[in-house]
């Protein structure tokens, strides 16, 4: 939804009836590949700290039994 209201579109353009290539609203729509490797990216660099410390604390705390589910 934010992605549709950066380029523009409603939020009701993302309701379809019909399949989607058939769909006039949503011609060229999206982002260029460029920015999609580029908001990849950032969201891995993101989430690198936040693993991260989860991997710290789960190693630190074994005697938790409901951290072996994640």
């Amino acid at each position: 939804m934010i992605a549709a209201a950066l380029t523009g579109l409603k939020a009701s353009d993302m309701v379809i009836d019909f399949w989607v290539n058939e769909q006039p609203e949503l011609q060229g729509y999206g982002f260029s590949l460029w920015v999609v490797y580029l908001v990849w990216i950032l969201l891995i660099i993101a989430l690198y700290p936040v693993c991260s410390w989860f991997n710290r604390y789960k190693s630190n705390n074994r005697d938790k039994w409901w951290l072996s589910y994640f």
